[in-house]
């Protein structure tokens, strides 16, 4: 739609963007740049109140391009009555630990598991093992691509530690079928009790308060986890002003109003979202299960800032796919997809 919407030169003032969309824009020219918006904001409004993790996914080439109004954190979760099941002294806090206590939290019915002792993905969507692989590279202090964006880097030894821990649980541990359990209905495998313990947004709060509230108890969520770092991923929704905008200070007008300390909070507090602003830590909607999350922004990382991200997922997606249903090494894994994402690369050296 924006694509037809820009070709068309009418677009909207003020347009909604997701995770990967901030580099894309400005490579096409797209968005408006707002630093000299920001420079002249009043202090009310206040850009520095924005986590660094969320204002470095919407900066480009130095110029902020869009302003946060909504961020996904995911960090570990765990099921009280399952810790307590298996006699642990308390929850995981790094993969030695994880993979102990997945291993002991599985259930198993012969052959058949009956409960996975850690629920790392669902089927039905392309992205679905891509997702959760980031934040365990990341906790490998590894990254997608090299600093200068030229080279795929994800047959460098940290993003292979990682590729071969999370094959280790599915493959070899079995602490999940492949693919693992889905949603059954809205509830998620561990708000359900089909799941031990996962890595998760606010989700698991916002759904066992909607539809399972007998299981909210449970329910807990830690800091994430460590290992060469202690680390995590963060998507981040983001507010775009149309570079083809003619009322562009009006609409930074609505922008700035929109994502003021009182209406972030408004919007946050309507679905349980991780407000982007650190001051609203302690706002009044703001549980202590949300609370961790939101300090976990802290040990956040953002996705590199290439602009044509989503066209390199592909086929580290389907080499994802083969390695954790088995059929190739996690080493092959990442030396074919590298080999893949460096093609597409090479088109814009």
């Amino acid at each position: 739609e924006m694509t037809t919407a820009f070709a068309g030169g009418v677009t909207p003032d003020l347009f909604q963007g997701g995770a990967v969309w901030a580099p894309q824009m400005a490579k096409r020219g797209w968005s408006l740049a707002l630093d000299d918006f920001i420079a002249a904001a009043s202090d009310e409004w206040n850009w520095a109140d924005w986590f660094p993790a969320l204002q470095d996914d919407a900066t480009i080439d130095g110029k902020v391009v869009a302003v946060p109004y909504r961020f996904d954190i995911r960090s570990f979760w765990y099921r009280q009555d399952v810790l307590d099941e298996v006699g642990a002294a308390g929850p995981p806090t790094n993969w030695e630990e994880l993979r102990e206590f997945a291993n002991a939290a599985t259930v198993r019915d012969g052959d058949t598991i009956t409960r996975e002792g850690f629920h790392y993905s669902s089927p039905g969507g392309w992205q679905n093992d891509l997702q959760p692989y980031m934040y365990f590279m990341e906790m490998a202090d590894g990254q997608f691509l090299s600093d200068d964006l030229s080279t795929c880097t994800l047959d460098s030894d940290p993003c292979i530690e990682a590729m071969q821990y999370v094959h280790t649980l599915i493959v070899e541990d079995k602490v999940q079928p492949y693919p693992g359990f889905e949603n059954q209905g809205d509830l998620l495998p561990i708000v359900g009790g089909m799941a031990g313990s996962t890595m998760s947004s606010s989700d698991p709060e916002r759904v066992s308060q909607q539809y399972a509230p007998d299981e909210f108890e449970q329910l807990q969520v830690t800091l994430p986890l460590q290992h060469t770092v202690q680390a995590t991923h963060v998507w981040v929704n983001k507010w775009f002003i149309s570079s083809l905008s003619k009322e562009p200070e009006l609409t930074w007008d609505l922008l700035t109003h929109m994502t003021s300390v009182e209406n972030q909070e408004k919007y946050s507090a309507s679905g349980l979202y991780q407000p982007p602003r650190q001051s609203l830590e302690n706002a009044a909607f703001m549980t202590d299960r949300m609370k961790v999350l939101f300090q976990s922004t802290t040990y956040a990382r953002p996705y590199p800032k290439h602009w044509r991200l989503i066209e390199l997922f592909r086929p580290f997606a389907q080499e994802l796919e083969l390695c954790l249903s088995g059929q190739q090494s996690p080493e092959d894994t990442m030396t074919k997809t590298c080999a893949a994402i460096n093609e597409i690369l090479a088109e814009d050296a």
